[in-house]
């Protein structure tokens, strides 16, 4: 924001020799760049009040810049996409891939592709979000963008692990790593230890995906990567084999969700700590408070895993109920692989993503 309030003093310093038009696109610039920050810290009142405004100065005095209008929509993108307004995001994501084709951007044109994809995914659907996916894949292979293209396979390989597709899934991230690591793209190579280690966790290799995920932990942590820190510690707390320290774990997710305002890691640091427990009402309390946030945010895979988790705790029909319940939801889903994957844990139980 410093960077932004430089950048303001700037502008006004040269208002007097800018038209009406350049100093309104200028000061809608800074102002989408100023809501972004906003949003990262997850001020998203005001980082409504800064995109929404920025954006209007920009589409009323740009008519024919592409490069400029792409980036305006991509701000307005990510703030939508983090107020979970996904139709809006969308639509906003449509028009951004219209302005890369009309400047040949075939790079960017893949990237945003692949974030539609994520939010097919994100919204539970997954077979949009596979196919889509697929589109964004071929197009880096046919293009030979490497970078874009171990970027789309992570993803792909989400996509898969969240249906059940296990092997399937090992398999794309695994390809994802090694591009990123031949290619110098760090990030990558990153996210493919820490989602490869997720699927390990479900394939029965505890011990590998626990030495990942700490070793990722440090590193995170470095960075002060507090969602990703969340999010590795909760799949901690399944991948280790003393409950106690899975309760910290979990624990320590559920601290960081509060901090953040976060309330999709807050779901799945519930449903971990709810598996942990050895008295049977809390973890039926546990998985109950999971249940609610995840059925009023629309978070379905977790639903069903606040389900799996309930039907164990619950007598006769109503936890028969519960199981089935679940059952029709990875249906829906298109998740229903789900159902016929070995289960390396006493319990059914489901990933723990966002």
């Amino acid at each position: 924001e410093k960077a932004c309030d430089m950048l303001e003093a700037i502008l006004q310093q040269q208002k007097p020799n800018l038209s009406a038009a350049d100093f309104s696109i200028f000061k809608g610039q800074i102002l989408l760049r100023r809501g972004n920050s906003l949003r990262f810290r997850n001020c998203y009142q005001q980082a409504s009040e800064n995109v929404y405004q920025g954006f209007e100065l920009i589409a009323g005095n740009v008519q024919d810049d592409p490069e400029v209008l792409a980036l305006a929509y991509k701000y307005r993108l990510g703030l939508n996409e983090s107020l979970e307004n996904y139709e809006l995001a969308i639509a906003d994501n449509r028009k951004i891939n219209e302005y890369y084709k009309a400047l040949g951007d075939r790079f960017s044109e893949i990237d945003s592709l692949g974030d539609l994809g994520l939010i097919y995914w994100r919204t539970g659907q997954y077979a949009k979000a596979e196919q889509t996916l697929q589109e964004s894949i071929q197009m880096a292979e046919e293009s030979k963008a490497q970078w874009w293209l171990a970027r789309q396979l992570g993803n792909q390989g989400l996509v898969q692990f969240t249906r059940g597709n296990l092997a399937k899934a090992a398999e794309l991230i695994e390809q994802q790593r090694k591009i990123g690591q031949l290619t110098g793209n760090l990030s990558e190579e990153k996210r493919a230890i820490s989602n490869g280690a997720f699927v390990k966790i479900f394939l029965g290799q505890k011990q590998a995906a626990r030495d990942d995920l700490e070793a990722n932990l440090a590193h995170i942590r470095k960075h002060n990567y507090h969602l990703a820190e969340g999010i590795v510690s909760a799949n901690l707390a399944w991948a280790v084999d003393d409950r106690n320290q899975g309760r910290e774990y979990a624990q320590s997710a559920l601290k960081i969700a509060e901090q953040t305002n976060s309330t999709r890691l807050e779901i799945i640091a519930l449903r971990a700590l709810s598996e942990l427990q050895d008295d049977a009402e809390k973890k039926q309390k546990l998985a109950q408070e999971a249940l609610f946030i995840a059925e009023k945010r629309g978070r379905h895979l977790n639903q069903a895993g606040a389900l799996f988790t309930l039907s164990t705790c619950l007598d006769g029909d109503e936890g028969v109920e519960a199981r089935k319940k679940a059952e029709s939801i990875l249906q829906f889903l298109g998740a229903e692989n789900w159902l016929y994957t070995e289960d390396v844990f006493d319990t059914k139980r489901l990933p723990l993503l966002l």
